[in-house]
């Protein structure tokens, strides 16, 4: 994993370069190819770019010793850290979207969730909006030095107007001291419609330079345990559809995984996501939507238009049979923020995990409509040479899987090597495109 670091030492470096004392903070970035959740809403009508691949998700975190003695759960509070863009790292505070066409970049929003939403934990209030003010200012650093990388010309960054036309805004004071005031205050900017056009080679000598670094990753090397309450059964019966059932098999998979010590992530149909969501919330596990068996392909936009009524923030969908997405139907996953689509591997021709159109679509190494009908020896047999032979390993359980007696679950799954590790679809999606970080 690639990312670019600024350390406390750089300090006297920002203080040359104008920026005041009180905005620096130690801190990381990363450079993701990904269109962030809702990126291609904003893409579209700003600056006219719908295409996912010219997507770019970049991350702000702070490092110590600012952030010493905060408890490390506020970055995982979903209460305050509503986007959820962490990736797995502590001390997330601020995340950007942009767009690049040829030597053109547009920025898209700037959000810190930690710092606009940290009134949810008065106690913490005041510490974290003084030790993270200057939020803003590190984000566009990291965003020039981006733009100098990828070889951009001029970076647009959007007006307040411009952005508040293209979203909610509920505190206009508050997007004009981001959008306006702190781009300002930083670069020599001229006004070009609803854009603050940025001269990146005029601007350098105004960058503090993140010094690139390595970490290593491990994608592969994971076992992602899935309990797919939307799979029909081979006599062509659908997935779950009554609340009280759902919940019986959601508790039984969530009790054996408890354990184990294990997450799962639980795929559900939208008439029943709710009730599943409430169950396993707080516990570690991920959750993604199961489409109708019976959904025709031009009908996806509106369906995720329905999910998305039900949960905004759920990561992962299924199509009917774990098919793949056709081009627009990946599109339209990423227009609702969808990060990953889980995929039967019959499907994917043996591939692993790749970034399609803005989603990471998982290959089900094991899928259990392929051993309905069989005995537990033959599932034992199954699970045997998958775990042995390669990793990742994407396990989908189901109907017939929710036959099998609890003791049965629990030593079938005892079987996977006490070595391997153990995520959620949400975790493995996330380590996967920090692995292609730039």
């Amino acid at each position: 994993m690639r990312y670019w670091s600024v350390t406390s030492e750089r300090r006297p470096e920002f203080l040359g370069r104008g920026f005041k004392g009180r905005h620096v903070f130690p801190h990381t970035l990363h450079y993701l190819p990904k269109a962030g959740p809702g990126a291609l809403r904003f893409s579209g009508p700003m600056c006219g770019i719908t295409d996912p691949t010219a997507q770019w998700e970049i991350l702000l975190h702070a490092t110590s010793p600012r952030l010493d003695g905060v408890p490390r759960e506020l970055f995982f509070d979903d209460d305050i850290v509503w986007h959820k863009r962490q990736y797995g790292m502590d001390g997330h505070v601020a995340f950007g979207f942009v767009a690049v066409d040829g030597d053109r970049m547009f920025g898209l929003n700037y959000v810190a969730d930690v710092v606009q939403r940290i009134s949810r934990r008065r106690e913490l209030k005041t510490r974290i909006e003084t030790a993270l003010r200057g939020w803003v200012y590190m984000l566009l650093n990291g965003l020039l030095n981006f733009a100098v990388e990828m070889r951009v010309r001029t970076f647009f960054s959007p007006t307040a107007e411009l952005v508040m036309q293209n979203s909610r805004p509920a505190q206009p004071a508050l997007f004009e001291r981001i959008y306006d005031h702190a781009v300002g205050v930083l670069f020599e900017v001229r006004r070009q419609g609803p854009w603050w056009a940025i001269d990146v080679e005029a601007n350098r000598q105004r960058l503090v330079r993140p010094e690139p670094r390595t970490a290593p990753t491990r994608p592969e090397g994971t076992f992602c345990l899935v309990h797919d309450l939307g799979a029909g059964d081979t006599a062509g019966r659908p997935g779950v559809t009554d609340p009280s059932q759902a919940m019986r098999l959601v508790e039984d998979t969530a009790r054996v995984a408890k354990e184990l010590g294990w997450p799962v992530t639980f795929i559900a149909p939208r008439a029943v996501f709710d009730e599943v969501r409430h169950r396993v919330a707080g516990e570690g596990h991920a959750l993604g939507f199961a489409s109708d068996d019976a959904l025709a392909s031009d009908e996806l936009g509106a369906e995720l238009i329905r999910c998305r009524s039900v949960d905004q923030r759920t990561k992962g969908y299924r199509l009917a049979d774990a098919r793949p997405a056709e081009s627009r139907e990946a599109v339209e996953l990423c227009y609702h923020k969808f990060d990953w689509l889980l995929v039967g591997e019959s499907r994917t021709k043996g591939a692993m995990l790749a970034l399609e159109r803005g989603v990471v679509n998982i290959p089900i190494s094991l899928y259990d409509r392929g051993l309905a009908g069989f005995e537990y020896d033959t599932w034992t047999i199954e699970l045997d040479a998958i775990v042995n032979t390669r990793l990742p390993v994407v396990v989908s359980l189901g109907e017939s899987w929710s036959r099998l007696d609890l003791d049965r679950r629990r030593r079938l799954l005892e079987r996977v090597p006490a070595q391997v590790d153990v995520k959620t679809c949400d975790q493995l999606t996330e380590a996967f495109i920090l692995s292609r970080a730039f």
